[in-house]
């Protein structure tokens, strides 16, 4: 009779882990889906900036674009105040993100490269204006997709966290950086580039890798942290605005270093960002994922609206020309 009760026991926690490994996977493609489609149009600049009107300035253009989406965010926040903080509104507005995502991307395929006459000029108005959609769905998935996951185990917030850094790694994205990243890195060689932009895009997988074993960090670390991450900002700062004779530009050892000090940054910032979701995910459950969401979004907001006035109004930065001669 014993012998029976283990053998079952045996086979219910097997399906329970089958379970748990199936959901887990789920949970990973769910987060895929946060910024899949708008990473596929950042990856995509190198290509489409030389095709279109507005040049290298298109970045910053579109990162204030994608960023004023976060009225999406604003509407959530409505419907959760007037709903007394329910959250039976996060079941079709996710299903609503997927689907608008979705169809937004296949009709950017066909028609990103139209431009319309407006205020006596040529625009990409319909990439920015299916960006902005794209945008609005993205942006809308971090106060809706995180605390949906509230309803589940918490582990199940690191699987989400992975999902979400594979729908960077997969197309390569970036928010409010891309045209800092271009001023930064681009002095150093188009290889240079394209190859730390790639590499950047693996250190979000692996932060949540690390993540895994090390969910949780002391306050004073995640200090650490953020000092550290801002330190690495502030150079690849002063590399942009020196562009185009960025520090050691003619030099292997400078190619190197600044590659090394984006793939570091990246790291740093990634895996302080999982650190604070997972320590709101203890402290203060759905209230405090909701939260965490919000401020993310207004966070990159006020990034990307500095980055435009520095790039598109004060002209801060300098292209660097490749087939021309610079004596730096």
């Amino acid at each position: 009779m014993l012998e029976i009760f283990w053998k079952r026991h045996n086979i219910e926690n097997k399906k329970l882990k089958c379970s748990t490994i199936f959901t887990y996977t789920l949970v990973i493609f769910f987060g895929v889906g946060t910024w899949l489609n708008l990473s596929g149009v950042w990856i995509e600049f190198p290509l489409i900036v030389p095709e279109l009107i507005e040049g290298w300035k298109l970045p910053a253009t579109l990162g204030l674009i994608s960023n004023l989406a976060n009225v999406g965010v604003l509407v959530i926040a409505i419907i959760r105040r007037c709903t007394n903080r329910s959250s039976a509104y996060e079941i079709p507005a996710n299903l609503f993100i997927l689907t608008v995502g979705t169809g937004v991307l296949i009709a950017l395929g066909f028609v990103w490269k139209k431009t319309t006459y407006i205020f006596g000029s040529q625009h990409s108005t319909y990439l920015m204006v299916l960006a902005f959609c794209l945008a609005t769905v993205d942006c809308t998935s971090s106060v809706t997709f995180i605390p949906f996951l509230n309803r589940y185990e918490s582990f199940y917030l690191n699987a989400y966290f992975t999902g979400e850094a594979l729908s960077s790694l997969l197309p390569a994205l970036l928010g409010a950086v891309p045209s800092i990243q271009t001023y930064s890195l681009n002095p150093y060689s188009i290889t240079t580039y394209h190859n730390t932009i790639i590499a950047c895009q693996f250190a979000y997988p692996l932060m949540s890798l690390l993540a895994i074993f090390i969910p949780r960090l002391s306050s004073k670390i995640i200090y650490i942290l953020n000092t550290t991450g801002t330190a690495t900002f502030i150079y690849v700062f002063i590399t942009a605005k020196l562009s185009p004779c960025s520090p050691l530009v003619d030099q292997l050892s400078g190619k190197v270093l600044i590659a090394f000090v984006w793939v570091f940054m990246y790291c740093v910032l990634y895996y302080e960002r999982i650190i604070i979701g997972n320590y709101l995910l203890h402290h203060s459950g759905h209230r405090g994922l909701f939260w965490f969401g919000v401020l993310t979004q207004i966070g990159s907001l006020i990034g990307a609206i500095i980055i435009y006035l520095l790039t598109s109004v004060f002209n801060v930065f300098k292209e660097r020309q490749f087939c021309q001669y610079y004596s730096c």
